[in-house]
């Protein structure tokens, strides 16, 4: 991830226009079934599109926006390319546990990328309520310790040196989706349009997405994943 790019793109005005995140979702399209495991992929599809930005919605909804966006490097981590979904899994795994047990719930979702530069990498956004934020950053470098660790590579002492993950606050603050809303859906936006930005031109031209087509290379399983509402 280019985190200059990211906030370049997120820095806008107070006075800038809503969202288009509901229309983005109502965008027709003939949408695509998940890949399976042992499928390649070299792009979003509009179904996975559509299901990224419908998350967004039902976080909203349950009052529980994004406003953390994460990106771990895998090849920082020291994780194999083969296991990197695997190591995305398990960090949502550790990290909503842990939301649970402070009684919170966790939207989150995510897509990988690879790239000649960076190497097979994932962008995240969840929901982190911002009383738990100090918490959950001392947590998450255990997790990362644990989850290389987990993956055979050994323990690693330091993550800030290695460059293993990123993060930035939608909007510039935790807090954004209620201090400052119209200032949120429009960052929130930016972001989710960063996300999908190696859909097709012509998914990016439907929705309605603040992007122009980047490839995110071939990506071996899951490309794009999304949160469940637990049914009562």
């Amino acid at each position: 991830m280019d985190k200059n790019e990211v906030l370049r793109r997120t820095r806008y005005k107070e006075s800038a226009p809503q969202s288009t995140l509901s229309d983005a979702v109502q965008a027709k399209g003939h949408g695509g079934s998940r890949r399976p495991a042992h499928r390649v992929s070299a792009t979003i599809t509009m179904h996975q599109a559509q299901n990224v930005l419908r998350a967004s919605e039902r976080a909203i909804a349950c009052n529980k926006p994004f406003n953390r966006f994460t990106t771990l490097h895998f090849s920082a981590l020291g994780i194999a390319g083969g296991r990197d979904q695997w190591a995305t899994q398990r960090y949502i795994k550790l990290a909503s546990d842990w939301m649970a047990t402070r009684g919170c719930r966790m939207p989150w979702v995510w897509v990988r990328e690879t790239g000649p530069k960076e190497g097979p990498h994932v962008h995240i956004l969840l929901h982190l309520p911002p009383f738990l934020s100090a918490d959950f950053v001392r947590r998450e470098r255990g997790w990362l310790k644990q989850i290389r660790e987990e993956s055979g590579a050994g323990l690693l002492r330091s993550l800030r040196k290695k460059g293993a993950s990123e993060s930035i606050a939608i909007a510039r603050s935790l807090s954004s989706y209620v201090n400052s809303p119209a200032f949120y859906h429009v960052n929130l936006m930016a972001v989710i349009s960063y996300l999908l930005k190696g859909a097709a031109v012509e998914t990016i031209t439907k929705l309605g997405l603040k992007c122009r087509h980047h490839p995110g290379g071939e990506i071996f399983g899951k490309r794009v994943s999304w949160w469940q509402e637990r049914k009562t």
